[in-house]
């Protein structure tokens, strides 16, 4: 039998152990603060996206997106993007929007009383192929005229005003 005495052990600084299937790094961002917008343009909500650098190519993402109240518009639609390319969005049909989430009130009675703070999530497990930065965001816009609202309902005073928070958590999964 063979004994091997040490004084010290030091981890190798210049590689990592992944084991594939597990948890690398998670990054989160978390917006507790409004975003309003009637535009019908696509545009990114402020304050709601985070960005991460895969430490392989062979890492997938998995994106968890959590909202708060979105909708508050004839039509709403909401897109969870990689850069500046659609992920989780519907499949193309024609005439139909292809997008992440969608909202509709009906009238505008409806929307006037609008009192519940929504909860919408949805999660995709992505393969971006890189070691580079990549980020993930949220766009939004409205179908017709109406506003969108993120993190709060149509009362933003007196008792039926609600504010809930929204977040994006990344997770880098081994490959």
């Amino acid at each position: 039998m063979t004994t091997l005495y040490v004084d010290n052990i030091a981890p190798n600084l210049q590689s990592r152990v992944s084991v594939p299937g597990h948890v690398i790094q998670v990054v989160q961002t978390f917006k507790d603060d409004t975003y309003v917008t009637t535009s019908t343009s696509r545009v990114d909500v402020t304050g709601l996206s985070a960005t991460i650098t895969p430490t392989s190519s062979s890492s997938k993402i998995l994106v968890q997106l959590d909202m708060g109240s979105f909708a508050m518009s004839t039509y709403a639609y909401l897109y969870l993007m990689r850069d500046s390319t659609d992920i989780c969005v519907g499949a193309t049909a024609s005439g139909l929007v292809s997008c992440t989430m969608a909202g509709y009130v009906g009238s505008s009675s409806e929307s006037t009383t609008y009192y519940g703070a929504r909860r919408d999530s949805a999660q995709y497990l992505d393969s971006p192929n890189t070691t580079s930065a990549v980020t993930y965001k949220v766009q939004v816009n409205n179908g017709t005229t109406g506003t969108i609202l993120i993190n709060r309902n149509n009362q933003d005073s007196g008792g039926y005003g609600m504010r809930v928070p929204s977040s994006i958590t990344l997770m880098e999964i081994a490959g």
